[in-house]
């Protein structure tokens, strides 16, 4: 289980949550992930969301730090919308 706060990003003018060093298989680097199951926990000022994430939808890697560290995850919003609600 990972968690993340929803947080805006003025230079990119939209709301993110950001979830780094997440230990999936991947091929050429790591045989087995470091979990069964990847629960993310969605942190918004009024609710907490859970997730059950499919290892694949927003998965970035590090470049040559990925075997060690693992991957990272970036859930967006719409360039532009102020309001965490709409967003």
């Amino acid at each position: 289980c990972k968690s993340a706060r929803l947080r805006w990003c003025a230079s990119s003018e939209r709301w993110h949550f950001s979830w780094k060093n997440v230990k999936v298989a991947s091929s050429g680097m790591r045989v087995e992930g470091a979990f069964d199951r990847l629960i993310l926990i969605l942190y918004t000022p009024t609710l907490l969301y859970i997730y059950e994430h499919d290892s694949k939808l927003h998965m970035s890697s590090q470049g040559v730090v990925t075997a060690t560290r693992g991957h990272n995850i970036q859930l967006c919003g719409p360039k532009g919308e102020k309001q965490w609600q709409v967003a």
